[in-house]
């Protein structure tokens, strides 16, 4: 768990420097493009207001000009009509001049087929403007007249009404660009809306993470310092224990001697009370019965100094049945002060297994046990505990350890071998994850079933010996 927070970290913040640098890079981009759509768009705003103004400058000349032709008529001051004349061919050096600049932009396609017409419709109208010009000059007003009204002014209105198509047409293309140019700035807007928005939620969420990452440091730093109070607190119990183990040793020892004392006591005075005239034959009985249980509490105590003792590691092959009575009669107080009754249902078959025999009951010990303290921590009336072996046709010897107690506490399904794993207030954690380490080394294993119900079924298999 420690090392992936360790990779989270470490992955975290380059993940966010990939995002600010991409978005960095996007911005960056971003603003090129925008800056390059600003310069396109200012330019096709430019050139459409050239055009509008020279269309418009063309129509302006093309309507003076017939004006001009109209004023040329009504003088009868020949030096007037000159003034007029000079001034009708600057109209049309401006129309001209006008039309060769627009066409040299950039003009598309429709623009292209109006222009075209517009060349069309002034090559027809100009002669006869010019023929109306040259009336005038020789006096011929009625025939000027009827020139200009019959066909110089109707070929005239439909070069203006051609100049406006063209400037209405320009009109509908400055608009288009300058919609096209709004969007532009809308989008770019848009973009940059995102952006501060992105960057917000980065922010945001790299605030989160720090919080985060401060809160779970501390919760792992609480988690650290209790885990090691709690080790501490289990090493100074199992150092206590050694201690106690080592003290049993001793008192076991030094009681080996008075009881050695007591045994030869009660048969010396069995010998003299049997050697009386008439001997009293109850107290021989008690001489005898004190004798026994003097050898009874000497094979207590040799059976506690083994089990307390550092093993040797040496496997022997020995009975697992025999080796289950003397564990159940090593517990034979813990038995009778819980008041729980113990059922033995050994398969009673001839096959021994080869393990070390002071770690096999350690594991007994610890499985019985544990299913004493569960009743009786939950006060069940009618405790019984039963133990049973049999042979597996895989060449195992199993033996199961079931009660009727309360059975597996919900919390630690799952890890109930675990060390420093116990729902016992007073328990270290370790008995059950010793007891399988100790199976395991002697090629067997130790499980339990969850599934059991009304108590606890704990149960390990053991090579037979070879």
């Amino acid at each position: 768990m420690l090392n992936k927070c360790i990779k989270q970290d470490r992955l975290l913040p380059l993940g966010f420097a990939l995002v600010v640098l991409l978005m960095i890079a996007v911005t960056y981009v971003g603003m090129i493009r925008m800056k390059e759509n600003n310069v396109l768009m200012a330019e096709v705003v430019t050139q459409n207001n050239v055009k509008i103004n020279l269309v418009r400058n063309m129509y302006i000349a093309a309507r003076e000009r017939s004006i001009l032709l109209l004023k040329m008529l009504a003088l009868d001051d020949p030096f007037e009509r000159d003034e007029l004349y000079l001034e009708f061919n600057v109209m049309a050096t401006q129309f001209s001049v006008a039309r060769s600049e627009v066409t040299e932009k950039k003009l598309d396609e429709y623009e292209v087929a109006l222009f075209k017409k517009q060349a069309d419709v002034t090559r027809v109208n100009a002669p006869l403007q010019g023929g109306v010009v040259e009336l005038i000059v020789q006096e011929g007003m009625e025939a000027a007249r009827d020139l200009l009204f019959q066909k110089a002014i109707p070929g005239q209105d439909k070069v203006l009404a051609n100049l406006r198509s063209i400037l209405d047409y320009e009109h509908k293309l400055a608009k288009r660009a300058l919609h096209d140019a709004s969007k532009t700035a809308t989008s770019a807007i848009q973009f940059m809306f995102i952006l501060a928005v992105s960057v917000i939620l980065l922010s945001f969420s790299i605030a989160i993470y720090v919080v985060r990452k401060t809160r779970r440091d501390e919760r792992l730093l609480i988690q650290a310092e209790e885990d090691a109070q709690r080790h501490q607190r289990d090493m100074a119990h199992v150092m206590r224990l050694s201690t106690m183990g080592e003290m049993a040793t001793g008192v076991a020892h030094e009681l080996n001697q008075p009881l050695t004392a007591i045994v030869m006591y009660c048969g010396t005075a069995a010998s003299l009370v049997n050697s009386l005239p008439s001997p009293p034959q109850q107290l021989g009985e008690m001489l005898e019965r004190a004798k026994e249980q003097a050898h009874r509490a000497g094979g207590i105590i040799r059976h506690l100094r083994e089990f307390v003792s550092k093993e040797d590691n040496n496997k022997d092959p020995f009975d697992l049945d025999h080796v289950i009575r003397d564990v159940i009669s090593f517990l034979k107080w813990d038995v009778q002060d819980s008041g729980v009754k113990i059922e033995l249902r050994l398969g009673d078959h001839t096959h021994n297994v080869t393990a070390v025999k002071i770690q096999i009951e350690q594991v007994l010990v610890n499985l019985v046990r544990n299913s004493l303290e569960a009743i009786g921590h939950a006060e069940i009336a009618g405790g019984r505990v039963v133990i049973q072996t049999r042979l597996l046709p895989n060449e195992m010897i199993e033996v199961s350890v079931s009660d009727n107690g309360p059975g597996i506490d919900a919390t630690m399904a799952g890890k109930i071998f675990d060390q420093f794993q116990t729902s016992k207030e007073t328990g270290m954690g370790i008995g059950l994850s010793l007891s399988r380490s100790i199976i395991e080394a002697h090629g067997g294993k130790l499980w339990v079933d969850e599934n059991h119900q009304n108590g606890a079924l704990f149960g390990f298999e053991l090579p037979v010996s070879e």
